[in-house]
């Protein structure tokens, strides 16, 4: 049975509508923290939270700007790492979260490692599952997808035509086969126009100088059949934090932890429950 969730908005630190959702809060519930990949709704974590609702309080939110109504005004500076972990901070506090397990999935795990990194004692343990990392200059740690989206983005981040240009020259199939939801930054111009520029300004950050900061036991998830991230690349970040395990599962795609009963969910829970 799907439990209802609560679907919230906020403004951050520097006025920026943001979307989030909890689950029915409980006091004596630890809090677990779901960092979606950018470009995404929150209802793509309803899995995550079906999963884990009964024993944790749990919240996700929307990464700003990028999904906002085509007349929304930006900077490209709004759509920096260090902006969404001030985001992170602001729903934290605004639900009074004082110490939370904080998992990053794709993107969001690259957004999990500057938070950790940043604000250590906001945060009990990482989790990192899937991610996204850019080792672009690694050829052993990127995939096909990642080299294709670092040639396409930076032209689509110019603007909004720009952004057109690349939209009616991606592989309609390709998208299709994306889980529901999924495919949100590829549907319309504004979207990827911000998305894009989003994303140029996430691959500057060193994401493995990051790691080596790290404190917390950690936890990284990763499958053998993912296309869009690679296993390498987890492995490189693995062994760049003190306190870390790696979970690899063989069959797992990029998709795994947004899909019910899936086997990443199922490590998820048993590392929790032995936390």
């Amino acid at each position: 049975m799907i439990k209802p969730k609560e679907l919230k908005s906020t403004l951050s630190h520097d006025g920026i509508p943001l979307t989030y959702m909890h689950n029915e809060i409980h006091p004596d519930k630890k809090w677990i923290v779901f960092i979606l990949p950018f470009g995404l709704h929150v209802n793509v974590a309803d899995a995550f939270f079906s999963s884990f609702e009964d024993n944790y309080n749990i919240v996700t939110w929307e990464a700003r700007t990028i999904l906002a109504e085509a007349d929304q005004t930006f900077e490209q500076k709004d759509l920096s790492v260090d902006n969404h972990v001030a985001d992170l901070l602001t729903i934290l506090d605004t639900l009074s979260i004082h110490k939370s397990i904080l998992v990053g999935y794709c993107s969001g795990a690259g957004v999990a490692l500057a938070a950790a990194s940043n604000h250590s004692d906001r945060f009990s343990d990482l989790i990192l599952v899937n991610g996204e990392y850019v080792q672009l200059k690694d050829a052993g740690c990127s995939t096909q997808y990642g080299r294709d989206i670092d040639s396409l983005l930076p032209i689509a981040s110019s603007g909004e035509k720009a952004a057109q240009f690349i939209l009616e020259r991606m592989n309609n199939n390709t998208q299709s086969s994306l889980p529901p939801g999924f495919h949100i930054p590829f549907s319309k111009a504004h979207f990827l126009y911000r998305y894009a520029v989003n994303y140029v300004a996430y691959r500057t950050v060193d994401f493995a100088a990051l790691a080596r900061t790290i404190e917390h036991k950690t936890l990284l998830i990763t499958g053998g059949k993912d296309k869009q991230a690679n296993v390498n690349s987890s492995l490189k970040i693995q062994k760049l934090i003190d306190n870390a395990q790696i979970f690899i599962d063989s069959e797992g795609d990029h998709y795994e932890v947004v899909r019910p009963e899936s086997s990443t969910l199922a490590k998820i829970s048993l590392y929790l429950s032995e936390l």
